[in-house]
């Protein structure tokens, strides 16, 4: 049996020659890669605020997870790369992306020397179910 797979392209120009995917659907299954907080430029909306930096990786990750018709209640794993992992309020600021779900993915937060972007504090990668 053949599993569909659809690949979600990242739009920024930073990207473009990247060659990599921002979210993949296989089957009933959504990788999401390690989303930032960018703008639609690739731009980060803050080089010092991690607070909207962490505001836009959820945004980020919800509108990717939405152009395969999911949503944060389906995510059932999910991997947090921060720089700063002592940064105040770090658990409290990703926590609150699921406040308003049934439940709370398994999660891994980890620190790390740097990420893709100069200033860039914090990414997100998480897995995906369609199925209930």
């Amino acid at each position: 049996m053949k599993v569909e797979r659809q690949n979600l392209s990242f739009q920024s120009p930073m990207h473009s020659n990247w060659g990599g995917s921002r979210a993949v659907k296989v089957g009933a299954t959504i990788h999401v890669a390690g989303l930032m907080g960018v703008k639609d430029d690739g731009t980060l909306v803050s080089d010092v605020n991690l607070a909207r930096q962490v505001d836009a990786v959820y945004a980020n990750l919800k509108a990717a997870l939405a152009e395969f018709g999911a949503s944060l209640s389906n995510v059932v794993s999910e991997t947090v790369f921060v720089t700063d992992i002592e940064q105040p309020y770090v658990m409290e600021l990703v926590g609150r992306a699921y406040a308003q779900q049934p439940s709370a993915p398994a999660r891994t937060i980890c620190q790390v020397d740097k990420l893709l972007l100069p200033n860039a504090m914090i990414a997100v990668s998480c897995i995906a179910t369609l199925e209930a």
